[in-house]
């Protein structure tokens, strides 16, 4: 054969670089986390955490924070898996914890007995219905309120709602996270799980604002993620597109005072999904508002404009793909238990994407730099 082939030398002796980092190339992910953390994080209560100077010498923060950023970018995020694939050894840390062989979701010690187990039922039972009590105090109070009842009086009907309170028969406890709920996910089917929300921006797809609660449905998390934007960039979107399951009479008429409060600078595009019997939108809206539609009327008449279909038709290109790539490169679930936790995890997810956002930009702009610019200067 003609054809040349790279040199074959299994058994030849490897010359390792003075400098490890020769082994990667310049736009590599790693080197662009190496420098946001040397850069731009404040890593002092990390350090502050060593106060012991007993036992062996810990990883520098700095190390360990590097290889905890990349392995959230790249969707390897267990502490088992991430000494895999750092230097393919066990992790002692996790057998000494949990055991050899076992990888710490296993049933809990104390529901292994059926002792123990018993507790925790009747545990959980209370728990459930603790909270039936308390939906029925805030459903009571609720209607007193809508009646014209005074105070006194709802917080009555109230404490003899949560008295007779009643568990549904359909209620679960989940023993492993009970903060989670059961939620009805894309496929169809119901599953534990939390619900995570997100405003992204429409030029590069940076998620600028988000949270991650256990309520299942959308439509509670317009006005806390809209006011979490404002109070973290300080300004408000030109456009905010949002889908139907974020349709209600009373974000509606949040986003009526937005639009008003910044003369027109901020406009909401929310789709009202299916319309109710008897609330009529024209096809192709002409001529003035009728004087009595209702915002759900004027939001839906706004959406089958010219104008709003163009825009609204942009949403699904803007955030839909940003779920599509977390879940693609960093993986679909939280790993951590709790609520609180489970946010913090949602957190660090999304400030990696957008490491990786940020890190996409940066080489693009790199590589349509003249090479004569980014050369080292001759000596």
């Amino acid at each position: 054969m003609n054809k040349r082939f790279r040199a074959f030398e299994p058994n030849a002796v490897m010359l390792v670089p003075p400098d490890l980092g020769e082994w990667l190339p310049q736009n590599h992910l790693s080197r662009f986390i190496a420098d946001i953390v040397e850069t731009q994080l404040d890593l002092k209560k990390f350090y502050a955490s060593y106060a012991k100077s007993k036992g062996q010498p810990p990883y520098d923060p700095r190390l360990m924070v590097r290889v905890l950023l990349y392995g959230y970018c790249v969707g390897v995020r267990s502490s088992r898996e991430l000494e895999r694939v750092c230097v393919d050894a066990i992790d002692d840390a996790e057998d000494a914890r949990f055991g050899k062989d076992k990888r710490g979701d296993e049933l809990p010690p104390e529901l292994a007995r059926r002792e123990s187990r018993l507790v925790k039922l009747a545990e959980a039972r209370a728990a459930l219905e603790a909270d039936a009590a308390v939906r029925a105090r805030k459903e009571a109070e609720k209607k007193a309120r809508d009646k014209g009842d005074d105070d006194d009086i709802a917080a009555q009907k109230g404490d003899d709602a949560a008295k007779n309170a009643v568990v549904r028969p359909k209620a679960q406890r989940n023993f492993t996270d009970p903060d989670s709920r059961i939620m009805k996910t894309a496929d169809g089917s119901f599953h534990y799980a939390y619900n995570a929300q997100a405003i992204v921006d429409a030029d590069h797809q940076i998620i600028v604002a988000t949270t991650l609660t256990n309520i299942g449905v959308d439509v509670e998390q317009v006005v806390p993620l809209v006011e979490k934007l404002h109070a973290t960039t300080g300004v408000l979107p030109g456009q905010v597109l949002a889908d139907a399951g974020y349709c209600s009479a009373s974000n509606l008429d949040y986003a009526k005072t937005v639009e008003a409060g910044s003369d027109g600078r901020t406009e909401f595009f929310i789709a009202t999904g299916r319309m109710k019997h008897g609330e009529r939108v024209p096809e192709v809206p002409r001529g003035r508002i009728p004087a009595n539609a209702t915002l759900r009327e004027r939001m839906a008449r706004k959406l089958k404009t010219k104008k709003g279909r163009a825009v609204y038709a942009r949403r699904k290109a803007i955030v839909e793909p940003v779920f599509g790539q977390i879940h693609t490169r960093q993986g679909k679930f939280v790993l951590l238990r709790g609520l609180e936790q489970a946010a913090h995890e949602w957190y660090l997810i999304a400030a990696c994407h957008n490491l990786m956002k940020l890190h996409t930009m940066q080489t693009k702009a790199l590589l349509a730099t003249p090479a004569a610019l980014i050369a080292s200067p001759a000596t």
